[in-house]
């Protein structure tokens, strides 16, 4: 071999080991870094791809987000204002107010279909960032609706009042405490759905595939929920009719209302629903029925393959 190739070989050797060196200390200080594919080619996303938001208002007295990817947490402040950050190189946001509406809307970047999957380079955008738009409005503010949809995010509320909330996700969770509305819809694919001390006046919708739903100290009027798979515990008081359907899973209801106030119609393919401790409804294609006069809640619930326990003050 000769002189000139050995320099060579000794050049490209140490190339290596200074590679190697420089990619532990990175991994080290750093971790895995969020990466954005344009065609074949990586990208990793730095601070420089942060977009930051800034934005105030007079007056709000509406909500409206229709985003692909986002986290966005609502809670009373001095001035309607939104604050935060997004990843750029992720997302294009589109945020502007008209007629006292804020809408928010946005247009993901392009990425490769395995990666939406596995979540990598996505939401929550990188693993030493907190990614996330912050809306604050006064303490007395109330809106005539807040609306949320998105493929990929979250939803935090506080101290809202408001005609109607709704929020759509394919995949997120919606979180909040003290909400106090006419009426309230959720429906999502997979995520979770936990609010304490929600208060609907008018009519309540949940709807989830696969997840959680958790209400406490709820006071709801005429609610309908649907879980096909997951789990879900309500605390609080029902009134008008109260629907709840569960494919698979467990279900806790522990009402505030007295059993004698209450008219059920307990239903269970191959599940089990009990009232108080006592199996109302267990095995193939069972049910059971009981009517009182002027209930304050008619209870209707029914399951396939889950297990419903229901308990009264």
């Amino acid at each position: 071999m000769s002189k000139t190739a050995k320099i060579l070989l000794c050049v490209v050797g140490g190339v290596f080991v200074v590679g190697g060196i420089l990619a532990t200390i990175g991994f080290g200080l750093g971790g895995v870094r969020p990466v954005r594919f344009d065609g074949l080619r990586p990208t990793v996303l730095t601070d420089d791809a942060t977009t930051t938001v800034n934005e105030h208002w007079d007056n709000i007295t509406a909500v409206d987000i229709d985003s692909s990817i986002v986290s966005l947490k609502m809670i009373p402040g001095d001035s309607f204002s939104l604050t935060g950050s997004y990843p750029a190189d992720l997302v294009t946001l589109d945020i502007h107010e008209s007629g006292g509406t804020l809408r928010i809307s946005s247009e993901s970047q392009p990425r490769p279909w395995f990666l939406n999957i596995f979540n990598f380079g996505s939401y929550p955008f990188a693993p030493d960032k907190n990614y996330e738009l912050v809306l604050t409005y006064p303490a007395d503010a109330e809106f005539s609706s807040v609306s949320f949809v998105g493929d990929l995010g979250n939803l935090d509320v506080s101290s809202l009042r408001a005609k109607s909330l709704s929020a759509r996700l394919n995949a997120g969770n919606l979180t909040g405490k003290d909400i106090r509305v006419d009426d309230f819809d959720v429906d999502m694919d997979l995520g979770n759905c936990e609010i304490n001390g929600l208060d609907v006046a008018q009519r309540a919708r949940a709807a989830l595939n696969l997840g959680s739903l958790k209400l406490t100290s709820a006071k709801i009027n005429d609610l309908t929920a649907e879980l096909d798979l997951g789990s879900a515990v309500f605390e609080g008081t029902l009134w008008g009719t109260a629907t709840l359907s569960l494919n698979m899973g467990e279900a806790d209801l522990r009402l505030q209302n007295s059993e004698a106030e209450l008219s059920y119609l307990f239903r269970a393919s191959m599940g089990d629903v009990s009232l108080n401790g006592i199996s109302k409804s267990s095995g193939v294609n069972s049910s059971t029925q009981s009517s009182v006069a002027n209930p304050t809640c008619t209870l209707d619930v029914k399951t396939n393959m889950g297990s419903i326990t229901v308990s009264t003050s």
